[in-house]
């Protein structure tokens, strides 16, 4: 009963959005197509840059004013969200518009940064209009109360926005080229008769004898898929609030560092937490699913999920590491708050990445990775 109801709230909110999109003027639901060329490059070149952001990253340690652990991070943060700003911005001209157009994305970024600004504000955790300010200062450019505020929210709305878009650009890049493998290496297996990694990467039950492989997705560029956005916004904050744990609740951490500096760092941290997510919500989407004697197919989101969230073994290292703050004598209240202080922002992140991604990501790859799949299915049938 609790679920039919949960549907039929997910259906309407549904409804609302895409009347909306109907009445907002767009160029037209489009394909990547340019941006599909650019998928070798990209994979090809990925590597390079990361070398770059590590030899960046290495360089501004050395110009650091105080050579701490919490330092070190931070910059390595700063430095790989510059550098996935710097691809995202020409890509979010050159993107195709979704269902909404590209516009309502900066709409989006404005409110939700606003949002996270407003509650550093009100909470004392101000952190990105503080560097924003102590960035400018060293420019020459002194700016206080209004303008600093405005400033800091308008470079926080295009850096995030910028940074999620070259993020999901590279994320599905790799995807793209690499998934159609994995499920057409599954489908050779299943002719082989072998089993190996790739059944063992879905957790797919030993007494299953796969005997087909199977992508179903349902493509639709003519509505906004709120179920896939919500599901995807509700897993990222999840993850984000399993990985803080490991420095919200670490003893070392909340010895050495403040709460201003660990929530940075999540904040940071919280635009690459996707690349957790996005692989098996795309698994999902794509309705992948494995073709046994079994009465019914099993469904790789399954094995997948169990892959990804391992909950019960996650929940052990959180209780652990909790009581084993408490016994070094750290406040409740203390931790508690750190996670305060993260969720807003994360939760902001979150939503703007779940939009980019189902308005301008999510139909391009279950249609691409689909394709070279069947045409790799082909191929191995001759």
């Amino acid at each position: 009963m609790d679920k039919d109801r949960r549907e039929r709230r997910v259906e309407a909110i549904d409804n609302s959005i895409n009347t909306v999109a109907e009445i907002i003027p767009y160029k037209g639901k489009q394909r990547n197509r340019q941006l599909k060329e650019m998928d070798a490059k990209i994979v090809q070149h990925f590597p390079v840059f990361v070398g770059v952001c590590i030899a960046f990253w290495i360089f501004a340690i050395f110009f650091m004013e105080e050579f701490t652990l919490q330092n070190i991070i931070k910059i390595l943060c700063v430095v790989f969200i510059a550098g996935f700003t710097v691809i995202g911005t020409p890509i979010f001209f050159l993107m195709a518009d979704g269902v909404f157009p590209k516009w309502i994305l900066l709409v989006d970024a404005a409110v939700f940064s606003g949002i996270a600004a407003l509650y550093g504000h009100l909470t004392g955790h101000a952190l990105f209009q503080q560097a924003v300010g102590v960035f400018l200062a060293k420019a020459g450019i002194v700016l206080d109360g209004f303008g600093l505020a405005m400033t800091s929210w308008l470079i926080m709305m295009l850096i995030i926005l910028f940074a999620i878009i070259g993020v999901m650009y590279v994320l599905s890049a790799y995807l793209r080229k690499f998934f159609p493998r994995v499920f057409l290496g599954l489908y050779i297996h299943s002719r082989q008769g072998i089993r190996a990694g790739t059944e063992k990467f879905f957790a797919i039950p030993d007494i299953i004898d796969v005997k087909d492989v199977i992508l179903d997705p349902s493509i639709d560029r003519s509505r906004y898929n709120t179920p896939v956005a919500l599901k995807l916004a509700i897993y990222i904050v999840l993850c984000g609030l399993l990985v803080s744990s490991y420095l919200f609740l670490n003893p070392v951490f909340l010895e050495t560092m403040s709460t201003e500096d660990m929530s940075a760092i999540m904040v940071m941290l919280s635009v690459f937490l996707p690349t957790l997510i996005v692989p098996w919500q795309i698994v999902a989407d794509l309705n992948a699913r494995v073709v046994s004697d079994a009465p019914r197919d099993y469904y790789l989101w399954t094995g997948a999920k169990k892959t990804l969230m391992g909950f019960f073994l996650a929940l052990a290292v959180f209780l652990t590491m909790f009581l084993i703050a408490l016994s070094y004598g750290h406040s409740v209240w203390d931790m508690l708050l750190n996670y305060a202080y993260y969720l807003v922002p994360l939760i902001c992140i979150s939503q703007m990445f779940a939009m980019v991604y189902a308005n301008n990501f999510v139909e391009d790859m279950k249609e691409q990775i689909t394709a070279d799949f069947q045409e790799g299915k082909a191929a191995a049938d001759e």
